[in-house]
């Protein structure tokens, strides 16, 4: 049986809810990533080498991680949906940028903690962690990461995965924020 709210299926509705959500999650993590930094000191000295056939956004990127995101990109977009990277890695100073745009954002150092880790426990520091978009390739991947060894990590960020560690072959459970690697 149908349970209807204001005219509409509930299914429907809660749809529409959860969509709202990770629109207003998403529109907050490129305003987060969306940072300029003018100082590089800790960036990766110029003479560094991406690895060989790596796209330069994938530069830093753990290499059997990228190949997942690549192969992951490629069947999504066999299916129609577009799948991009927002953000992989990151240096320590980006790091802390984000967690110090995040504090004052939300105005407290609680919440901004359920956001952003700091740079000595964030895997896109490691070059271990991508975070997708748009909101629909993010769903797609969470939909089908799996198959390509990729985990989404935290029940908050719709746009945040990792790799499926070796032997594994289910995701671990996500955790409800970043709040607990602080």
């Amino acid at each position: 049986m149908t349970t209807y709210i204001h005219g509409r299926p509930e299914r429907v509705v809660r749809r529409r809810r959860r969509s709202a959500i990770v629109l207003v999650v998403v529109l907050l993590v490129a305003a987060l990533a969306g940072l300029h930094l003018a100082d590089s000191s800790d960036a990766a000295p110029a003479s560094s080498t991406p690895s060989l056939g790596k796209e330069p956004a994938l530069a830093g990127v753990d290499d059997e991680l990228a190949r997942r995101f690549t192969a992951a990109q490629a069947a999504a977009a066999d299916d129609g949906i577009a799948l991009t990277l927002t953000s992989g890695k990151r240096t320590a100073k980006e790091q802390r940028a984000l967690v110090a745009a995040a504090e004052k954002k939300y105005g407290s150092k609680a919440e901004a903690h359920r956001w952003v880790l700091p740079a000595r426990s964030s895997a896109h520091v490691e070059g271990l962690a991508l975070d997708v978009g748009p909101t629909s390739g993010a769903l797609w991947l969470e939909e089908h990461g799996l198959e390509f060894g990729l985990c989404r990590t935290y029940a908050n960020e719709v746009w945040h995965f990792e790799k499926l560690p070796d032997g594994r072959d289910t995701c671990a459970p996500m955790h409800p924020d970043s709040s607990s690697g602080w």
